[in-house]
Parts: structure tokens; sequence; C-alpha cells
């Protein structure tokens, strides 16, 4: 079994954060890749999710089962459409508190068939910039949910001022 594992750190409450990950209805809005998605409820807190998808490997309809851990901030998947030379893929996305906010940290497991290392060499690269990809469009996604409920011209992010400040640090710039 071979495994690709992403995280970030989102300036934000893990509560905000597994609330959008768990939200696959939004997906298309915070993720390029995702062109729609259309799920069945299996039993509470459980589904199974048709996902058009444009990514690294081509255009294509995914179906993964969903299965949700709310108190634990939890989610893991299992994939039911597997790319090409693929056994199994499935994994996890765990969100966890962190000195700058929300930690989310994003597991791939899959098992290759036999005799296909240079697959597996070439699906955990996609893997990996694919999910670094979501996960960078879901930390701007956060912080533009956060600028724009501070109201117009008013930026949270830190900029290094230019001048000595007696204080010393970070000013916040209001445009």
């Amino acid at each position: 079994m071979e495994t690709v594992e992403n995280s970030v750190v989102i300036d934000s409450t893990p509560s905000r954060v597994y609330e959008l990950c768990a939200d696959l209805d939004l997906w298309p809005t915070v993720f390029s890749a995702v062109e729609s998605v259309a799920q069945t409820r299996v039993v509470e807190n459980e589904v199974v999710a048709e996902m058009k998808v444009i990514d690294d490997l081509g255009e294509s309809v995914t179906w993964c089962h969903w299965y949700y851990f709310p108190a634990h901030f939890y989610m893991g998947f299992e994939m039911l459409s597997l790319p090409a030379s693929t056994v199994v893929l499935n994994g996890s996305w765990h969100v966890r508190p962190d000195e700058g906010g929300a930690r989310l940290e994003i597991v791939h497991n899959f098992l290759p068939e036999m005799d296909a290392e240079a697959v597996a060499t070439d699906l955990a690269t996609v893997l990996h910039r694919g999910t670094e990809r979501v996960l960078g469009e879901l930390r701007a996604y956060v912080e533009r949910e956060r600028d724009e409920a501070a109201g117009p011209g008013v930026s949270h992010r830190p900029v290094r001022s230019a001048w000595s400040v007696s204080a010393g640090g970070d000013v916040a710039l209001v445009l």
C-alpha cells in the first residue's frame, strides 16, 4: 500500500474548516477541478457521491463513498471508480486544532496492480500535486470568506511595515 499525505494550516476554526470540507455540494464553488457533485445518502453521516472532475488525470466522473465523524472533524473515503492500474484508493480528511488555526490533513492510500511501480509513482505525484492545489484553494476560500465578512476595504492579513514601528512587529494594512 502506498500513502500520500498533504496538510495545510488555515487561519480559521477547526469546526469551520470541517464544515466546508464536509459540504460536498459546495465543492464546485471552492475547488476548480470539481465541475459538479451529486450525492446519495446511504445512512446518517454516510453518502455516495458522483463527481465530475477535470484534473491532472483528465476529465472523469468519479464515484466515492464518504463517511463522516463530525465530533472528530474526520471524513473517510473510498474511491469506487479507480484510476487505471489501481486496485484500492481510500483515505481521509482530518481537521485538528493548530497554533495557526486549523490543520487539515488529507491522506490517500492506494494499492497499485502488481508490476505497476511506474504507475504508482505517477499516481503518487498526481495525488500530491492535486491535493496541494485543493488545500491552497480551500485556504484561499476561507481567507476570502473571512475578509468579506469583515467588510469592504478591511484586510486581516499582516503586512510588513516599510517603516520601523515603535512596538515592533507586523501591522495590518487597511485600505
